[in-house]
């Protein structure tokens, strides 16, 4: 323990040393694709965001980016106390999807990965209001790119 009188009337400083709660580990925001499909067609891929929110060493909220499904419904969609544990190569995530998006109510499931190179695959299966068949939505964000500048900048995507 630092204690540094003289900050802000003073400071204190703790080190704990552990292990990382999981949830930590994979707290963040993902870039990434988002495939939807009902009844096993297509319905599409989009990029958005997927953010995880720490919430407890064991739990995160899981909220991505509003989307259009079936090209005319747009939903905000979200999974809270979303249990996480290690798995091999990074964590694995496991959820219900209990949510209101606009004014329609929101049922479901949700799991997948986060490796530990960065990378999160996670599949949504949710039923919007009293649609009789559920939409299945595959989040894909590839690993952080290493490089020092925007990906659009160094290539590929002019």
């Amino acid at each position: 323990i630092f204690t540094v009188p003289s900050v802000m009337g003073g400071l204190t400083i703790e080190f704990t040393q552990g292990e990382v709660p999981s949830a930590l580990a994979v707290a963040g925001t993902y870039s990434g694709s988002f495939a939807l499909s009902v009844g096993g067609s297509s319905q599409g891929t989009e990029t958005l965001n997927c953010t995880i929110t720490y919430k407890t060493d064991s739990t995160v909220d899981i909220a991505l980016d509003e989307f259009t499904a079936m090209g005319t419904m747009s939903f905000s969609l979200s999974a809270e106390d979303v249990a996480v544990a290690e798995a091999a190569d990074g964590y694995s995530l496991s959820g219900e999807i209990d949510t209101v998006s606009g004014e329609t109510k929101v049922t479901g499931s949700v799991s997948g990965t986060v490796g530990s190179d960065g990378t999160a695959e996670i599949t949504f299966v949710f039923t919007p209001g009293a649609m009789p068949m559920s939409i299945t939505g595959v989040f894909t964000s590839p690993a952080p790119d290493e490089g020092s500048g925007d990906s659009a900048e160094e290539g590929g995507n002019e």
